[in-house]
């Protein structure tokens, strides 16, 4: 006997299972991750047909990760294990494993309907939130994935969703993620200029992405320094800004690392520690993951790690030589991820790290799609890759 199941009431359970997995997610304690393992494995022992093998895509996509576990943990290893530092390599690697395994097992077409449906349950426990609440913006971290999914929309040419994307970013009232959101935008536009039809126009644009490496490298490094030494707050201070006590703590971590070329790094989770030694337990985390990411790596292994995410999608777009869209939209997601990381610590929230890597290896696979697919992928990448 065989069971046909109706493919729009398949889909209709799958929209409703992710509104409800949006909202779990958004819960704090271990079992949101504990889920999302589950809900890969259950996805790998049940998909038997259409498995694809996208171990390049991963082993690339797993690079910042094996560096900042490989880097923190040579740190942390002088001054004591902690349960922070578990708790924070579990927060890094559990969102990707379960990404991993859900995208393995699921065959590549279905992938873009998947990650639309994420969409929409984002955008429809907002509306839950905004009806709850009885307001139009109600600040959510749902803010941080609506401007991650504006850079998608606008690779995958479809500027309607874009814009809604932008509204969700601005109703959900994270002002760094609109800021960020936009400044991505705007990049991916003029990294898109930069590319002609002759090969010449393709080498200016390879260019210019390998700069932008550099140059957001050396940015966010000016950033903890600008951080270290007072400049964000006398900026904050002119401007009015309010940084809801982010400031005041960030402060308080200043006698523990420094901008010379031979910090060290104290090692992975020694700021989550650190913050209730001191009595800024309530914070929970720093809300500046750039910060983090250089008092825990140190000097060195900061650049090593911002430098990391560049190198991986340079590698597999840039440096075969094809997949210059890609590549633009890859770069893009990297910048406002950063930029977000700068007030912020969603290098740790779940809800934004499974769309994000969803989207990611959605991307960095699109050129081995049929092309009919893409509409918007030049003619020059169809050849290149034949």
């Amino acid at each position: 006997m065989t069971i046909r199941i109706n493919y729009s009431r398949k889909k209709i359970a799958t929209f409703l299972i992710a509104i409800l997995s949006v909202m779990f997610l958004g819960t704090g304690g271990i079992f949101k991750y504990i889920y999302l393992l589950a809900l890969g494995v259950l996805l790998t022992l049940f998909q038997r047909k259409g498995r694809i093998n996208n171990s390049i895509v991963y082993k690339q996509v797993s690079i910042p990760n094996s560096i900042y576990t490989l880097l923190g943990l040579c740190s942390v290893i002088m001054k004591g294990i902690t349960i922070d530092t578990v708790k924070n390599l579990f927060f890094a690697w559990i969102p990707l494993m379960g990404v991993i395994l859900i995208t393995s097992s699921t065959p590549k077409k279905r992938q873009e309907s998947i990650i639309e449906i994420l969409f929409y349950a984002f955008l429809c426990n907002q509306i839950i939130k905004m009806v709850q609440y009885k307001g139009f913006k109600i600040e959510t971290e749902y803010s941080f994935v609506f401007g991650l999914y504006a850079i998608y929309f606008i690779f995958r040419n479809n500027p309607s969703k874009m814009c809604l994307s932008i509204l969700g970013t601005y109703v959900a009232n994270k002002r760094i993620a609109l800021f960020a959101a936009v400044a991505a935008v705007f990049v991916y536009l003029i990294l898109q200029k930069r590319r002609s039809k002759k090969q010449a126009g393709f080498t200016k644009g390879r260019r210019a992405i390998i700069a932008l490496g550099i140059v957001t490298s050396l940015f966010l490094f000016f950033w903890v320094f600008a951080c270290r030494y007072g400049i964000i707050e006398a900026l904050f201070i002119r401007l009015r800004i309010n940084s809801f006590g982010r400031i005041a703590q960030w402060v308080k971590f200043n006698p523990y690392y420094n901008m010379s070329p031979f910090f060290m790094g104290n090692g992975v989770g020694f700021t989550e520690n650190q913050l209730q030694k001191i009595g800024l337990d309530t914070f929970r985390n720093l809300h500046n993951d750039i910060m983090k990411f250089y008092i825990e790596l140190g000097f060195l292994g900061f650049f090593i790690y911002i430098f990391s995410y560049f190198y991986y999608v340079y590698n597999l777009t840039i440096r075969k030589k094809a997949g210059y869209n890609q590549a633009v939209a890859l770069y893009s997601i990297i910048i406002y991820t950063f930029i977000c990381c700068m007030t912020d610590n969603i290098s740790i929230y779940i809800n934004y790290l499974v769309p994000m890597y969803m989207i990611v290896v959605f991307i960095a696979n699109s050129f081995d799609y049929d092309r009919n697919l893409f509409s918007i992928q030049s003619n020059e990448d169809i050849v290149s890759h034949k």
